[in-house]
């Protein structure tokens, strides 16, 4: 099990009921959605799904919302694809990640569950999954930046490397803020933001600047309603 798993001691079929969606029963797909790995009809849809996203506004959320029901999210790849492209967005525009959560919301209570291999998958599920993974990349880019240069490896410069924490740092940093919101939503567990605090206060006797940030974006976000 991994770090995020022991922290939360989490099984998303027990403390995320999916949405009361049909269960459908769907042709075997990829696990993962992968450019170069998935069929051209695959491609096409994340292109218009991205094309989607990138006009999501405020302002036109419901009618884009409905133009993003309309493609045929039939499968768990291109049910991760969606779910990934939403975090890129997020990420990369984190003043409106309230926005990108509700999105989610709301995408979680119109999908259908899937079955595959006799395993139910739901939207919630790979959401969940997706947090986890970002969760853990962003530990994993910050400590990359923070390391000297190794034996073997080239060289960097203190600019390309303050040029890479910045960059973890700002990702990081609207990760928890997504991660926040959808906790707001009731998409995420409590369970899951006491973890994420633990692990932001890391050691208390030193802690990190970062994480400090991190922890205090997070509860900005979540003060209100977290016990």
């Amino acid at each position: 099990a991994d770090r995020w798993q022991r922290a939360t001691n989490f099984q998303p079929k027990g403390l995320m009921p999916s949405p009361h969606t049909p269960l459908q029963v769907m042709h075997k797909a990829d696990r993962k959605y992968e450019v170069g790995k998935v069929s051209d009809e695959e491609q096409a849809k994340q292109r218009q799904l991205k094309a989607i996203l990138n006009k999501l506004t405020p302002q036109n959320f419901e009618k884009l919302f409905e133009q993003v029901k309309a493609v045929n999210i039939d499968n768990t790849t291109t049910l991760t694809g969606v779910i990934s492209q939403i975090f890129d967005k997020a990420l990369m525009e984190p003043t409106f990640c309230e926005m990108y959560a509700n999105f989610c919301f709301y995408l979680a209570g119109e999908l259908p569950d899937f079955s595959e291999d006799n395993e139910k998958i739901t939207f919630k599920i790979l959401l969940y999954n997706k947090c986890q993974e970002e969760f853990e990349r962003g530990e994993r880019e910050q400590e990359e930046a923070n390391k000297a240069d190794e034996e073997g490896q080239v060289k960097q410069s203190e600019e390309e490397r303050e040029e890479k924490r910045i960059k973890a740092r700002r990702r990081m940093l609207g990760n928890i803020r997504l991660i926040g919101e959808l906790y707001k939503k009731k998409m995420l567990t409590e369970r899951i933001m006491h973890a994420c605090i633990q692990k932001l206060l890391g050691q208390q006797q030193t802690p990190d600047e970062e994480d400090i940030e991190a922890l205090c974006k997070l509860m900005s976000t979540i003060g209100e309603m977290i016990d």
